[in-house]
């Protein structure tokens, strides 16, 4: 299940997120945010203070439990069976 943006940013917020960056829900927010240099970029853009967005990201983070994403391109391995067989 998605969280609602609005569960942690006001209507103005919210719909500034959707509609400049199509961002949907709380997890596809913090999916692109594990970079600080997105997230003071993306704090500026939709005119938030910056440790205000920092906070109110992290706190969504516990309690969403949303795992930090390793950085690779595909975390979980190989998109296809290996032919070693």
């Amino acid at each position: 299940m998605k969280t609602s943006l609005e569960v942690y940013f006001s209507p103005n917020i919210s719909a500034k997120l959707r509609e400049s960056y199509a961002i949907k829900s709380m997890e596809q927010l913090i999916s692109l945010t594990q970079r600080a240099s997105i997230l003071s970029a993306l704090a500026k853009e939709i005119g938030m203070n910056y440790d205000v967005f920092e906070a109110i990201i992290a706190e969504a983070r516990r309690t969403l439990g949303v795992i930090e994403h390793s950085g690779r391109k595909y975390p979980l391995g190989a998109l296809f069976p290996s032919d070693k067989d």
